[in-house]
């Protein structure tokens, strides 16, 4: 029995599938690929965590203006995930294509069940939102617009994401400071 199962009754889920924008300044090469449809300019970063809001996999390389399923098409995993016969699937929202181990909300729910079934699901995938919000809560700098290349802003994603999975691990409190401040080389633990 998964934590997913106790949590929202979905069996055979092992992690949540969503995008999470990082505001950047304007880049001078394709800036309006990173303008993304709340209109200003991020990077679209695909994160999949567990239960726990444990990080397994963080891709922020697109440009803001990239739809999350086609960040997963072009991502490792899309290939990677069905290879490693997986025993469980992943819960994504409407964005995501419906895929043997990526279960998507029921497009227009009738019945009772279905409607259950729904509500299982969002239940579970808020762990997903969960973990955005405590990543950007954890490291400031991810909520606040970052200074530097799209190249750099995705090595300092994934430099947070590291981090947080220590932190995780480690059981580090939120409300202990962790401050990462790139733009004047502030570093606090």
């Amino acid at each position: 029995m998964t934590c997913f199962y106790q949590y929202c009754g979905m069996p055979k889920t092992i992690g949540c599938i969503d995008g999470c924008h990082l505001r950047i300044l304007a880049p001078s090469v394709k800036e309006k690929a990173y303008v993304n449809r709340k209109g200003y300019h991020s990077i679209n970063c695909q994160v999949v965590c567990d239960s726990y809001l444990r990080l397994y996999d963080l891709c922020p390389r697109w440009p803001g203006s990239s739809h999350d399923a086609f960040i997963l098409r072009n991502n490792d995993m899309f290939t990677d995930f069905p290879k490693n016969n997986a025993t469980g699937w992943l819960l994504g929202d409407s964005a995501y294509p419906i895929l043997p181990w990526i279960m998507t909300p029921l497009a227009n729910p009738q019945t009772r069940g279905e409607k259950r079934f729904n509500g299982s699901l969002t239940k579970g995938r808020s762990c997903v939102e969960r973990c955005n919000r405590l990543l950007k809560a954890r490291f400031r700098c991810l909520q606040q617009c970052l200074m530097f290349t799209p190249e750099k802003c995705s090595k300092i994603a994934l430099a947070c994401d590291v981090l947080h999975n220590i932190a995780i691990d480690r059981n580090v409190a939120l409300r202990m400071p962790i401050y990462i401040d790139c733009c004047s080389h502030v570093y606090r633990f």
